[in-house]
């Protein structure tokens, strides 16, 4: 995603992102991400395939990500909070 951005949601529910890149190119996620309680579940992720972790409570996190190849030229970038 282009520079810094925040986002929340509430309990359960889903961050996702589109991101437009260039077709059959590499690319990696580098967020830094406070997590206050219970844990975060990320994606990266072409239309085939991604890579996925699990973020802990209470402390801030750099997320990075493996290598995404993009064939069709976008990205999906999504957060699941737990429930609440």
């Amino acid at each position: 995603m282009p520079g810094a951005q925040a986002m929340s949601a509430l309990g359960g529910g889903r961050l996702w992102q589109r991101v437009q890149v260039q077709p059959r190119r590499r690319y990696l996620l580098d967020a830094r991400v406070n997590v206050m309680r219970g844990l975060v579940n990320w994606s990266i992720a072409d239309a085939e395939r991604g890579a996925m972790g699990t973020i802990e409570p209470e402390r801030i996190s750099e997320v990075i990500s493996d290598v995404v190849a993009s064939q069709s030229g976008y990205l999906a970038v999504g957060w699941r909070p737990p429930s609440a």
